[in-house]
């Protein structure tokens, strides 16, 4: 979709939707909008996200042209505690790339005391466009067990 920001609001609905690669003529005004088309209409998609046993998630991002991609995962529910998992992958041409987002040091802490569940967005910006977001889905992290002791117990005799 063009980016056209310098028509009048009621002019601007109807340029968007002209063919891209064009010249967009309103009245007396020209626009070429190649090179703003071209940017906009670059994509990113995804697998659905799964979980690892040590509680990273795991997302393949294809993506249609150079840009950047951003995949972060917000706890679903209760009070939010901001991003518990982040990570950004740039593509400097089109292609995929398995990209994993380890849990943050307070996710850790949260899955000490029961499951949580992280909404996951990928959020990918093409090279002189604008960002795009799109929800991937919602995963658990399981709950951390309790750190099994190491060697024996020590025996103590009175």
């Amino acid at each position: 979709m063009p980016t056209v920001t310098h028509f009048a609001p009621r002019h601007r609905a109807r340029a968007r939707h002209l063919l891209l690669g064009s010249i967009v003529a309103l009245g007396a005004l020209v626009v070429p909008v190649a090179v703003a088309a071209a940017a906009d209409s670059a994509t990113a998609s995804s697998s659905a996200p799964t979980v690892s046993s040590n509680g990273s998630i795991h997302v393949t991002i294809t993506s249609t042209s150079e840009g950047s991609a951003l995949v972060r995962g917000v706890r679903v529910g209760t009070s939010p505690v901001g991003v518990l998992c982040s990570v950004t992958e740039a593509f400097p041409a089109a292609g995929s790339s398995m990209l994993v987002c380890a849990p943050t040091a307070t996710a850790q802490k949260l899955r000490r005391l029961g499951a949580i569940r992280l909404r996951v967005t990928l959020v990918f910006t093409p090279t002189g466009g604008s960002a795009t977001t799109t929800p991937l889905g919602v995963v658990v992290l399981p709950k951390l067990e309790a750190p099994k002791p190491s060697g024996t117990p020590a025996v103590v005799t009175g």
